[in-house]
């Protein structure tokens, strides 16, 4: 089922996290929402919001140029805090 624009939001949430290796929980974290937020847009009972379809695209471009979480999560820890 696609969603807004055409994109599909449970496929690419789930490629996302499997490409990272993300749990729901590390997903969501490193997103700046709510676990179940992540949970509703995986099984298609939501979209994400325009601020989260930011993060989204921004995470997305981050693992396309490292390929793993370790880099993301330990890059975001060190230069946000």
């Amino acid at each position: 089922m696609k969603n807004r624009g055409d994109i599909n939001w449970p496929e690419k949430i789930r490629q996302i996290k499997e490409k990272g290796g993300f749990t729901i929980q590390e997903l969501s974290t490193e997103l700046g929402v709510h676990y179940k937020s992540v949970e509703y847009w995986l099984y298609g009972k939501g979209v994400p919001s325009p601020l989260s379809r930011k993060a989204i695209e921004s995470l997305e471009k981050r693992l396309n140029e490292t390929g793993r979480k370790e880099g993301i999560i330990a890059g975001s820890l060190s230069t946000d805090r």
